[in-house]
């Protein structure tokens, strides 16, 4: 049995949203996908799905078995609306990425093997969009400490043929504290999904981009999207739209610049959990007009409430750190 809660967040769904969300349901392009599944589902098991809105403003789904492309429908629906979809077996509110999927939503974990010898096990998977049953990256609770690591897909797959007794030194990195840490960290894109191109990196700046910000050896500018850790609106937006700018100084890595940025202009933070740098890459003129390449990046602080210098510039509005040609 799969039970899923949605919910608006701080507010409540209304019943013309619920209708809604049927609305959006029917027009998805997944909807005959998911049609399909949910006969063919019918057909062999006569289940019964169940989609019930709560007094409460709450939407509660229901279906007594597991499947990744209806959990999936649900979820991405829910996140064009702008709503939380809460697992209520697991404890935690899932992903607003429907596309990692907790290992428990495999029927039979697609075959993949639990590694209970080396103290692992599955607990969360991103699948293809095109074919939910393709499973892109593996992510593994370790037993004793509770943390996930990213699993290493060329390494699991010999435990499909053969029994490895010792631990590899390949096999697999933390990611994340705990599977609720897993599910709001990717949230904002801070989890890695490619064992290699992160191995033995520092996990605390995901660079997206494939920009080489380990080197950057010339003026580079950054628009940063601040959050709050496990939510989605951005503290760092201009009232007339656009965000503040500022540029990777001369001597500095761009980890010092976003803390730079965070405690002495945005007055924010004096650090952050985590960073994404996002794909979106583009160039804007200096002050020599010279073309200088920007970056969009995603930076996390923690929860909480914020300094009362941030909260008296954000009701004000922003000012650019240089009014001039940066």
């Amino acid at each position: 049995m799969t039970k899923l809660q949605i919910t608006a967040g701080q507010g409540k769904i209304s019943p013309e949203s619920y209708d809604s969300l049927l609305g959006v349901i029917e027009r998805s392009t997944d909807f005959v996908r998911f049609r399909k599944v949910t006969q063919d589902v019918f057909r062999q098991d006569k289940a019964e799905f169940s989609l019930h809105y709560d007094p409460d403003g709450k939407i509660e789904f229901s279906m007594p078995f597991s499947s990744v492309i209806i959990s999936y429908l649900i979820r991405s629906v829910a996140m064009k609306l702008g709503w939380s979809v809460n697992d209520v077996d697991l404890g935690y509110r899932l992903s607003v990425d429907p596309l990692l999927v907790p290992a428990s939503y495999f029927s039979a974990v697609n075959g993949v093997p639990e590694m209970l010898d080396q103290g692992f096990r599955p607990v969360a998977f991103v699948v293809a969009h095109e074919d939910t049953s393709n499973i892109e990256a593996h992510y593994y609770e370790h037993i004793p400490s509770g943390a996930v690591h990213l699993v290493n897909p060329a390494l699991l797959a010999l435990y499909f043929t053969s029994h490895i007794s010792q631990a590899h030194p390949e096999l697999s990195y933390k990611v994340a504290d705990s599977a609720e840490d897993l599910m709001r960290r990717d949230d904002h894109g801070l989890i890695p999904t490619n064992f290699y191109w992160f191995f033995k990196r520092d996990l605390k700046i995901i660079n997206y981009s494939f920009y080489p910000i380990d080197h950057i050896k010339h003026k580079v500018f950054f628009v940063p999207a601040v959050y709050r850790f496990g939510n989605r609106e951005d503290l760092n937006r201009l009232p007339g739209g656009g965000s503040l700018a500022d540029k990777v100084r001369k001597g500095e890595t761009l980890d010092q610049a976003i803390r730079r940025v965070l405690r002495d202009e945005l007055k924010m933070a004096d650090d952050y959990i985590g960073a994404a740098v996002t794909t979106r890459i583009e160039f804007d003129f200096d002050r020599d007009d010279k073309p200088t390449p920007k970056l969009f990046i995603k930076v996390v602080i923690a929860d909480g409430e914020l300094p009362k210098q941030a909260e008296q510039k954000m009701r004000r509005g922003w000012k650019s750190i240089d009014q001039s040609k940066t």
